[in-house]
C-alpha cells in the first residue's frame, strides 16, 4: 500500500515538515517494522498467559471453555 500512495503521502507530509524523500521512506519503513513487532508482542502476551495457566494445544482437556455456564471442561 505504501508503494502505491508514496508520492501522495510525501506531498501531504512535506507541507508540514521539510524532510527529504529518502528520510521519509526510512521513517515510514522503520515505523511499519515497529508496528509489526508491537502486534507480535501484544499477541505473545495472552499466549504466554494461557501457557502459564496450563492451557496448551496438547492438553485441551485441562482448559475451561469460557462462556460455558455449566463449567464443564473440554
Amino acid at each position: 500500500m505504501f508503494s502505491k500512495v508514496r508520492h501522495e503521502l510525501y506531498r501531504l507530509h512535506s507541507r508540514w515538515f521539510e524532510i527529504p524523500p529518502d528520510m521519509f521512506d526510512r521513517i515510514h519503513y522503520v515505523l511499519m517494522g515497529v508496528f509489526k513487532i508491537g502486534i507480535f508482542l501484544f499477541n505473545l502476551g495472552p499466549l504466554s498467559a494461557l501457557y502459564l495457566m496450563g492451557c496448551s494445544i496438547s492438553k485441551e482437556e485441562s482448559c475451561i471453555v469460557f462462556g460455558n455456564e455449566s463449567g464443564i471442561h473440554r
